[in-house]
């Protein structure tokens, strides 16, 4: 699931050298600086990397796709 890739991107950047948050305020600035440096190849990349899997679970009809 792409929206699923994106939300692990952010979590990785936003904690980024065990990176902790005061508060709530804290941590919404840090998503929004994390989400604003997300380029559009990053999530076009997230997005084209569906079909490759889809095509890897009809492949092993139905089974995990690696």
């Amino acid at each position: 699931n792409p929206v699923e890739n994106i939300w692990s991107l952010i979590v990785r950047r936003l904690y980024t050298g065990y990176q902790s948050f005061k508060n709530e305020d804290e941590l919404w600035a840090g998503i929004q600086r994390v989400v604003a440096a997300i380029t559009k190849e990053e999530v076009l990349t997230c997005i084209l990397s569906m079909e490759d899997r889809l095509l890897n679970v009809v492949q092993r009809q139905g089974l995990y796709a690696q």
